[in-house]
């Protein structure tokens, strides 16, 4: 058995990034650069950089930033970009994810050399700026009340009041400064405030906060400090002192211009840098709101930020797209002033048309169906040759891939009763084994108890063997196949579109964007087959499952002789269109499987025997019309008779099906695959008091998931673990009350965003309750005290 390919490594990404097939035009950006530099405008320099905060993963659109920022600093010689975080709020700023936008940016293919920068490098030079604008009368200390300052500040429609503090002496505004760094304030007790124009037609000009009082420890520079700036006043800061010639951002701070300019022209900073908006990538059925992204984080809606039905760049590097899938796409949507929604056919068009080129086919069955070759000897076992790439492919390479007397196939590759347009399998048809040999349907076995087929019987031509017939005779149909002693066991994760409408935070009043998460956007298949030819390959390793689509080995859970692999994309499918087209469905529909009942026979003389299982399909309606299961939950329970029985056992002690079922599909299932089924030490009254316990409202949802790793592992009642880590929901008022004061008061400029109709900064605010709190509080509760408070 031999296995060749013509790279070295499957995961190896290239070094060079692939250039546009076409030449790329000029977008409004490009132009304005190309401008500066036939005029000098910066002495000819191009200096960009890519900002983030440190308080999440980066996603999808912050591809399109990186791209845009690191792309013009290399298409213009001598061009650079800096990699610089903006860790100016530390209450969400955390090292972990410093790191993680590290990589991420360095798995894109982009290199920031030595130009590493972090805003609180620049703490005491932002502070001495501070002292200049007291000095120059430009900013004072402003003592008033966090709501006595939002009722100042006016409306769109009236202008601001001037706060009494507004004309302090210059050495008062100084002590109260060197007071605020000494640590002599509480949190909210004093800010700094610009001293602009309280009429201003643009309402962050009317005097906008510049530093702020924050007793919180930062992973950087630790205690060190207590004030921090805000990120309108330290972000053009950053730029200046770092030289930037032009400071890249999106639409959303297209009025924050106006205090970037003032902030650098009453500094004195020459030859300012200049800042320019475009607009921010928004992808249909995901979200791309960081705080939104957090929620699903801390809701347990996904399983952590490198879940791959994430949009974040970690879910999709797990997911198995490339970086030049990516960098192909940002450069497909290009950069545009006004702000729209992309399709997200056009990502997966960039990820499947990149891997099309790259991935090398093997075949996988993902629903076995067992096939017997009655006329082929046993105890034979043939290695056909069969190519990694086809024709249309530049590339070279191939592997040797068992034939067996037993052989495996799609259950969906066999029907009894094939509309006009199925060509696969089916009684008295015969198809092509892919490489192989034609092969009949003879014979169709059934289980007597279940009436599931368990088997099919064929015959199989040895003069076919990887061609056509030599008497001229033509199949219409090829399907793929895996030897049954020889291949190996897999589970694969269908993923598909996180959201079930193209815009979830569209959603309508009194609805959250939650509501539209689908719940089929995971669908775990524990009894696949795939060849053995990749039991070599390092996780991380990408292919084509032939006729199924393209999936990537999973980085986290593959290890050793355990193979879990994600789809990344699928492939066109024409059968599923002319499939659904029949039954009347919308895309995204299943393959309807054909039912008959009786002895009748079958054509070409074969045993008549119903196709498909009764019971399976019972269990599925009962599932889900008599316990309201979700179908995709429906379907894991039928096709796994050990989570079948576990859910089955764990209801008998709480009768909650649809709390029960989520747990054991999702949670279960999961810790069960580094396990045999009969050595989980979980049992299913325990698991019942855990969900009881969620359903009931004594944990959250967040507490229990912490609860029920030590349970996998341990067995312990999860009553005496929430109980000897104290993990019980904070019931007191007195408490709830605290933490949402305290945590208003901590994001004054978040709160007046609210404030002023950015409702959606809502679960901003919860996802930071539930983080002091560390999931002990209710969120609805939560929710409801957070909405009044904001309100006031």
């Amino acid at each position: 058995m031999t296995s060749q390919r013509h790279e070295q490594q499957l995961t190896a990404e290239p070094k060079d990034r692939t250039a546009p097939d076409t030449p790329r035009s000029l977008d409004f950006i490009r132009a304005m650069v190309a401008e500066d530099l036939r005029t000098s405008k910066y002495g000819g320099r191009v200096a960009t950089r890519f900002p983030p905060e440190p308080n999440g993963f980066l996603h999808i659109g912050h591809a399109k930033s990186i791209c845009l920022n690191f792309g013009i600093a290399e298409e213009n010689e001598g061009g650079t970009c800096n990699l610089r975080f903006d860790d100016t709020n530390p209450i969400t700023e955390e090292d972990k994810y410093a790191r993680a936008i590290q990589e991420d940016v360095r798995w894109l293919g982009y290199d920031w050399e030595d130009r590493l920068y972090y805003a609180s490098d620049y703490f005491e030079q932002f502070y001495q700026y501070a002292v200049q604008l007291i000095e120059d009368g430009k900013a004072y200390v402003d003592s008033s009340s966090e709501e006595e300052i939002r009722e100042y500040r006016g409306t769109v429609t009236q202008p601001g009041r001037e706060s009494r503090y507004r004309n302090r002496s210059v050495a008062e505004n100084l002590d109260l400064l060197q007071r605020m760094r000494a640590g002599e304030f509480a949190d909210g007790e004093h800010v700094v405030r610009a001293k602009i124009d309280m009429a201003s037609p643009n309402m962050l000009m009317r005097d906008p906060l510049l530093y702020r009082i924050r007793h919180v420890h930062h992973y950087r520079t630790g205690d060190q400090w207590c004030i921090y700036p805000m990120y309108d006043f330290a972000h053009c800061l950053e730029d200046a002192i770092e030289r930037v010639t032009h400071s890249l951002c999106t639409l959303e701070f297209k009025d924050n211009r106006a205090l970037y300019d003032w902030v650098l022209q009453n500094v004195g900073i020459p030859n300012p840098p200049e800042q320019t908006e475009f607009a921010r990538l928004n992808i249909d059925y995901t979200v791309l709101s960081k705080r939104k992204l957090i929620r699903l984080v801390e809701e347990g809606h996904v399983v952590g930020w490198d879940d791959p039905r994430m949009p974040t760049i970690a879910g999709l590097r797990r997911r198995g797209v490339t970086p030049t899938a990516i960098r192909r796409f940002c450069d497909m949507i290009g950069v545009a002033k006004v702000d729209s929604r992309v399709d997200m056919g056009k990502l997966e068009f960039s990820i499947r048309d990149d891997l099309n080129q790259t991935s090398p086919r093997v075949m996988c069955v993902l629903r076995p169906l067992r096939v017997v070759i009655e006329n082929y000897p046993e105890g034979q076992v043939e290695w056909l040759d069969a190519p990694y790439y086809p024709h249309d492919v530049p590339k070279e390479g191939s592997r040797e891939i068992p034939f067996s007397r037993e052989l495996y196939i799609e259950r969906d590759d066999f029907m009894e009763n094939p509309p006009k347009e199925f060509f696969r399998l089916a009684p008295g048809r015969e198809v092509r084994l892919r490489y192989g040999y034609y092969v009949k349907c003879v014979d169709v076995i059934e289980d007597e108890d279940t009436g599931e087929v368990v088997e099919l019987r064929c015959n199989y031509d040895p003069e076919t063997k990887g061609g056509d017939s030599p008497d001229g005779r033509k199949v219409k149909g090829t399907i793929h196949w895996v030897s049954a002693e020889q291949s190996v066991p897999a589970e694969v994760r269908l993923y598909d579109r996180l959201f079930t409408v193209p815009d979830p935070e569209d959603a309508p009043e009194g609805q959250d964007f939650t509501t539209f998460l689908n719940p089929e956007s995971m669908v775990t298949l524990t009894g696949s087959r795939i060849e053995p030819s990749v039991l070599q390959d390092p996780p991380g390793s990408r292919y084509q499952f032939e006729r199924q689509g393209y999936f990537c080995s999973d980085i986290v859970d593959s290890s050793g002789e355990r193979l879990v692999y994600n789809r990344t994309v699928t492939l066109r499918d024409t059968w599923a269109k002319i499939a659904e087209r029949e039954a009347g469905r919308q895309p995204g529909g299943k393959v309807p499987k054909s039912e008959t009942t009786g002895s009748n026979r079958a054509k070409g003389g074969t045993k008549r025997i119903r196709v498909g299982s009764a019971e399976r399909d019972n269990r599925v309606s009962r599932y889900t019309k008599e316990l309201g299961l979700s179908a995709g939950d429906a379907n894991v329970l039928a096709d796994n008779p050990w989570v079948r029985e576990f859910f089955e056992k764990t209801l008998a002690c709480y009768d909650n099906a649809t709390a029960v079922a989520k747990w054991v599909v999702n949670d279960v299932l999961r810790v069960s695959k580094s396990v045999k089924d009969e050595d989980l030490a979980l049992s299913h009254a325990h698991l019942a008091a855990l969900v009881q316990m969620v359903e009931d409202g004594a944990i959250t949802r967040s507490v229990a998931k912490e609860v029920f790793s030590e349970m996998a592992e341990t067995d312990t009642d999860p009553r005496e673990i929430v109980q000897r880590k104290g993990l019980d929901k904070v019931a007191d008022g007195t408490v709830l009350d605290e933490l949402v004061s305290s945590v208003i008061a901590s994001q004054p400029d978040e709160a007046q965003r609210y404030r002023e109709g950015k409702t959606a900064l809502l679960g901003f605010f919860v996802g930071q309750v539930m983080k002091q709190s560390k999931g002990k509080l209710d969120p609805e509760a939560v929710k409801s005290l957070l909405q009044a408070k904001l309100s006031e």
